[in-house]
């Protein structure tokens, strides 16, 4: 049975776990910054609830379908800092999902080189 790697970007024999891809959390950090799904150049106060969850939902991947690479630390603090500006502008009881992301992160990552 052959596989698709994503490291090495051809069909491979080994398993799909062995050929973890590193690049899946591109999609996540491009989301952040510009949503392929939002016209160009509209300002952070333009973005809907909508476009953010689809950002979270994108660095939540991230951790779930690779939760041993590296990226994943960098990935949980985006989330947290996405739900921190929810919160400033749609509503404060999203700040308690920025709490719960932090709190996982600690917990699942203590070894985490980013301090909090």
């Amino acid at each position: 049975m052959k596989f698709f790697c994503w490291r090495s970007r051809y069909l491979c024999r080994l398993r799909p776990r062995l050929c973890r891809p590193k690049i899946r959390s591109a999609p996540a950090i491009r989301a952040r910054g510009k949503n392929p799904h939002r016209p160009a150049g509209t300002s952070r106060k333009d973005r809907t609830l909508a476009d953010y969850k689809q950002t979270v939902a994108a660095y939540q991947k991230v951790y779930l379908i690779t939760p041993q690479a590296e990226e994943v630390t960098p990935a949980l603090i985006a989330e947290a800092e996405l739900y921190q500006q929810m919160a400033r502008q749609f509503d404060e009881k999203i700040f308690q999902s920025a709490i719960d992301t932090y709190n996982f992160l600690l917990k699942q990552y203590p070894e985490t080189r980013y301090p909090l």
